[in-house]
């Protein structure tokens, strides 16, 4: 695939708005129709770049467009050889959207001669409902087949994919966060009633830490409730200090707390008949049942993963009461409130207003069709770092690079 010079067109940050927008027009949507991605024009854009004896590289929002497929990273690299373009690296948050698959990583290679494109590191898999974890992915942007390799053999197959279990979940309320602006798909934040057996700890079992001579039997003299002290690790503050703690076991929790406040909590040793009583009067009172409330976000994920709490990245499944099969990550009550309280909703209205921005900003001859060249009727120079043209909107500096098109 050739730099063609006569066929250079406008690009913008607005290719930066989101994994699948659409093209800067018409024309250009309908050859981005599905078929053989790896035969249309190429195009690229970014918060910065330049033009390199051996190709491109773009920093910040890179992305690559050809056809219905994008790839964005923090920076991606195109290599040339005797004019054509023939590979395309991405590193850095890593995401390959095709129309029906979403394919996140940490590195990508685009060779275009073959057509495959080989996503490594934490890589994620999305089809419709369906999610496949691995180490390495190779999808063919001309079969439109994917397979994740070596992931079995390696022991990481489904690795980061827990499948939660209970006695019942129960889908509470529904909201719709984000809505892809091109296709309409949606993501959605889920809360579920989970209802778990609650299996509190025996007296047998209580008694059995005496097993290690630490262990003390103690009762809380305003409460009357029991627990059982065990040694646990200490821990090193901020001030380096060391914390010396002891962990209490209950019947139904258990948790750590620092020796020097023990005096505080009322705990004192028990005998084994005042503990024994303690405990079995506590016991008789735990329900059956324990209901407690988790929120999952799912549906289109990948649009809005570096939105979404970096704790943990695990993407959990679960079958409702209903029959519903539900695939997504699990947030927090407090990033819930947050999420909430500053309008989750807008962020496909901001990607927007990022678009409508770069198009105002640029003429109207910038978004012309790759069979018009942005140089002129006369020969086009040969393409520069200082044809990257700076230009500023509301939201930020726009990087206007060229687009690579087959000759």
């Amino acid at each position: 695939m050739k730099l063609s010079k006569s066929k250079l067109t406008i690009a913008g940050a607005a290719l930066l708005t989101a994994l699948m927008l659409p093209a800067v027009s018409g024309a250009q949507n309908a050859a981005a129709g599905r078929g053989d991605a790896s035969r249309q024009p190429v195009q690229y854009g970014a918060d910065s770049g330049e033009y390199t004896p051996d190709g491109f590289s773009l920093r910040g929002r890179a992305e690559v467009t050809q056809g219905g497929n994008r790839l964005r990273a923090d920076a991606i690299r195109g290599f040339t050889s005797n004019g054509d373009l023939n590979r395309i690296e991405a590193t850095g948050g890593v995401y390959f959207v095709t129309p029906d698959q979403s394919m996140k990583g940490d590195r990508a290679v685009y060779t275009l001669n073959d057509g495959n494109v080989v996503v490594t590191g934490d890589v994620i898999l999305t089809q419709g409902k369906s999610v496949l974890t691995g180490s390495r992915l190779v999808y063919n942007v001309r079969t439109e087949t994917a397979r994740i390799e070596g992931a079995i053999a390696s022991g990481t197959y489904d690795a980061g994919l827990e499948t939660l279990r209970a006695e019942s979940f129960v889908v509470t309320d529904r909201q719709t966060i984000y809505t892809h602006p091109r296709t309409g798909a949606q993501t959605r934040l889920l809360t579920i009633t989970e209802r778990k057996r609650n299996h509190p700890v025996t007296l047998a079992e209580a008694i059995g830490n005496l097993d290690d001579p630490r262990a003390v039997l103690l009762v809380n003299e305003r409460s009357g409730r029991a627990a059982v002290q065990v040694p646990t690790t200490s821990v090193m503050l901020d001030d380096g200090e060391i914390e010396r703690r002891v962990r209490l076991i209950r019947p139904i929790e258990a948790h750590n707390i620092p020796v020097k406040t023990m005096p505080e909590t009322h705990w004192v040793e028990a005998d084994r008949d005042a503990f024994a009583s303690a405990w079995n009067a506590e016991i008789a009172e735990v329900p059956e049942f324990s209901d407690s409330t988790l929120h999952m976000v799912t549906g289109l994920l990948l649009p809005i993963w570096k939105r979404l709490p970096n704790e943990s990245t695990r993407v959990y499944r679960l079958q409702t009461d209903a029959g519903e099969r539900i695939i997504g990550r699990r947030v927090s009550p407090a990033w819930v409130a947050h999420a909430t309280a500053t309008g989750v909703a807008s962020w496909s209205m901001n990607w927007s207003m990022r678009r409508t921005a770069w198009r105002r900003s640029c003429p109207a001859s910038s978004a012309t069709m790759a069979s018009t060249s942005i140089w002129g009727p006369t020969p086009s120079p040969t393409p520069t770092a200082s044809s990257w043209t700076a230009r500023k909107s509301a939201s930020a500096t726009i990087f206007r690079p060229g687009l690579a098109s087959s000759s």
